[in-house]
């Protein structure tokens, strides 16, 4: 996907009417959309398999991009009267809400990603997790992704040593 703030900002304006069911449909096809464009391993966890050779980058220029989609993403979800969507919808945006405030706790509050050697190398093994135990592809299929995430791990990695600054002892010995 590969979202600019501007591109963000261009979405939210032009997005179909708050108060609508398809307004509320297009909110959750573009927050999924941004949040797996962010952490491809969760769409290939999703079953959504035009992530499997991709891996996130978690560049501290990424990261901010990212704490600024889901501002915007949490303006756009507070603008829906959530009394006037259908009931479903209402109990989905409720999740979304504390998916999208969790995320920002983790990122903009708690900032792991400055502290937490593990959020990086825990990455790098669940990347592979999925594309190695389950068969829904041809295991040739899967190794090439497998192939394309393991290239991807040294980028991981020197993300982790430009963002993270004075780790705890525990968390650099786990990791």
């Amino acid at each position: 996907l590969g979202l600019s703030l501007d591109s963000v900002s261009i979405v939210a304006a032009t997005a179909p009417s708050p108060a609508s069911a398809a307004g509320f449909t297009k909110f959750v096809d573009d927050y999924f959309d941004a949040r797996f464009d962010f952490s491809p391993t969760e769409g290939t966890s999703a079953g959504l398999h035009q992530y499997d050779a991709k891996m996130p980058d978690r560049s501290r220029a990424r990261i901010e991009r990212r704490i600024a989609e889901l501002k915007i993403e949490l303006d756009r979800l507070m603008a829906f009267d959530r009394a006037a969507l259908p009931f479903d919808d209402g109990i989905d945006a409720a999740a979304l809400e504390g998916a999208i405030r969790s995320e920002l706790l983790t990122l903009d509050v708690l900032r792991n990603w400055e502290r937490n050697p593990m959020s990086y190398a825990g990455v790098t093994g669940g990347a592979l997790n999925d594309l190695i135990k389950r068969d829904f592809a041809p295991a040739s299929d899967r190794l090439v992704s497998v192939t394309a995430r393991i290239l991807a791990v040294p980028s991981i990695c020197a993300n982790a040593k430009a963002n993270v600054k004075n780790p705890s002892k525990e968390f650099t010995t786990l990791a």
